[in-house]
């Protein structure tokens, strides 16, 4: 079966946020923080959801999250590092289809466009209790090595690691089967690459018209796959998920 991915805009006069209940109101889809964990119920498209995390949601320092010029800016926030989850995720004219696994809950928000914040992200999610464990690197342009942060299983944050050596790589790897290293004195990451999931290029999507916007905001794809980190440092080998999100010119 193909992945799924579906969006839908939302106008500002559909949000809301009760600050009583702790609910954010998205049109028909909404996210509450309850007293023993996170509720996400909605729909999109001919898609809904209904699941629930054990862990409740709490604002968690980030490093390298906030980026400025003083005029636009660009955040990123955690608030669910990891949690199990479980719930029904029902498509339309089928029955639903009971669910459980782990996940996490993240955040993004910008007024600026995306190629002026990162050439690349590649982030990490390693979710299985006892090898969990979060990666986050950002390359600012093609030339610059990676800002990376990790976040490991028993740690209270996530630790900046600073200004990486990565492995080359003009274009993301067709396919799967591929292997990325990251290296700063101790800590060494290697990211072992198995399965290729699904690719998304947005832009693409609209034709002659996403063509006439790509000198405005580039040409953005993500690439989702299975992999494994091996962290150096900690001993550790995590299985998760590993997305490459790439803006070429």
């Amino acid at each position: 079966e193909e992945p799924y991915s579906e969006g839908e805009e939302v106008k500002k006069s559909k949000w809301g946020y009760e600050r009583e209940s702790q609910m954010l109101k998205m049109a028909r889809c909404t996210i509450q923080n309850q007293k023993d964990g996170v509720a996400l119920v909605g729909t999109v498209e001919d898609f809904s959801f209904d699941l629930k995390y054990q862990t409740r949601a709490k604002h968690i320092p980030i490093p390298d999250s906030f980026l400025s010029n003083g005029k636009d800016f660009y955040e990123y926030e955690i608030y669910v590092p990891w949690s199990r989850v479980s719930g029904n995720l029902t498509r339309k004219n089928q029955e639903p289809s009971a669910v459980s696994g782990f996940g996490a809950v993240d955040h993004s928000r910008s007024t600026t466009m995306p190629r002026d914040i990162a050439s690349r992200w590649i982030h990490f999610l390693g979710l299985h209790e006892g090898k969990r464990c979060i990666v986050r690197m950002r390359f600012p342009n093609e030339k610059t090595p990676p800002s990376v942060w990790i976040w490991r299983e028993g740690e209270s944050k996530p630790t900046l690691l600073g200004s990486m050596q990565f492995t080359a790589m003009d274009k993301v790897p067709e396919g799967d089967g591929f292997k990325l290293e990251a290296k700063l004195k101790d800590d060494h990451l290697v990211f072992t690459v198995q399965t290729f999931l699904y690719r998304y290029a947005p832009l693409e999507e609209y034709g002659l018209l996403g063509a006439m916007l790509q000198p405005w905001v580039g040409k953005p794809e993500t690439r989702t796959y299975r992999a494994t980190l091996k962290d150096a440092k900690s001993g550790i080998e995590s299985p998760g998920i590993l997305s490459i999100s790439s803006n070429y010119k």
